[in-house]
């Protein structure tokens, strides 16, 4: 299946767009290394070993109750692209596996939980003009995968003393837009600062789906994931000077600002700043 059939299989699944909610501020980095960066003995640390748990589990709940989209071409096309683009090394110790699944949704977005399994709305997927594009979005994700990027957060904010609930990530978000105030009397779900995706995370207390859908990692992780995105779908083949063209792509489809939308690559200063650092990293290739 080439791109253009893909966008063409997605296209009757949009539904009319819904509002996400704004960003968490992020915490400081608690550095550890990526998967397979210690070799084939890699093993997963006792703390990691709970956010995998906590991630199957939440990953069942979100294909039980979540509209995936089922196409076994599309299913493959994507998953044919995923593999370009994980590394060698994390290929061989056999641990980590990149699976990628297509999510009814019109909202611009794609997430990744810890134990590789990648969900990309199919708003996301009709808005990319070609695979070089479609690979930085594929490559910045699986980044967060092989990078563990959800222990570094989790564990950052463990040292700084800092808990987070699928409340507390709900508040921070509603509270800066109009949805705030009901928000703030306990109706969680009933929050409709999201798209229909992030209030299914909402209603089932998906708190890590949550995190990689709706908030994110973090500035410094966020821009590791655009970094060794791009080197990852240039390496495989694809043309870096597209991963530009895809932070432009959202910037045209960002709502209303006072709003607080957010997606896949967040805020308009967001994403210029985004688009100016892949510029300057594609320049000095």
């Amino acid at each position: 299946m080439t791109l253009a059939l893909a966008r063409r299989a997605v296209a009757g699944a949009l539904l009319l767009p819904l509002l996400l909610g704004g960003p968490l501020a992020c915490f400081g980095p608690s550095h550890v290394e990526p998967v397979g960066a210690e070799g084939p003995a890699f093993a997963l640390a006792r703390d990691e070993q709970r956010l995998w748990k906590q991630s199957e589990e939440e990953e069942r709940k979100l294909r039980d109750k979540a509209p995936i989209y089922d196409d076994p071409l599309l299913s493959d096309y994507l998953n044919g692209v995923a593999q370009k683009l994980v590394p060698p090394d994390v290929a061989r110790q056999g641990v980590l596996k990149i699976r990628v699944s297509a999510i009814k949704d019109p909202t611009l977005n794609a997430f990744t939980f810890p134990t590789g399994s990648v969900y990309v709305h199919t708003g996301l997927l009709a808005r990319m003009e070609n695979e070089s594009q479609l690979a930085m979005v594929l490559g910045h994700e699986i980044t967060h995968a092989t990078n563990r990027h959800a222990l570094e957060f989790e564990r950052s904010a463990r040292n700084k003393q800092i808990g987070f609930s699928i409340a507390s990530l709900v508040a921070s978000i509603a509270i800066a837009n109009t949805a705030g105030k009901r928000a703030q009397g306990g109706d969680w779900s009933g929050a409709y600062v999201f798209s229909q995706i992030g209030n299914i995370l909402v209603s089932l207390g998906m708190e890590l789906a949550f995190l990689a859908a709706v908030n994110g990692f973090g500035r410094d992780l966020e821009r590791e994931a655009d970094e060794v995105g791009l080197q990852r779908m240039a390496d495989a083949g694809y043309d870096p000077r597209q991963a530009p063209r895809v932070f432009a792509l959202l910037k045209e489809d960002h709502g209303d600002d006072s709003k607080a939308e957010v997606f896949f690559f967040g805020s308009h200063p967001r994403l210029d700043e985004r688009i100016e650092d892949v510029g300057g990293l594609i320049q000095a290739r």
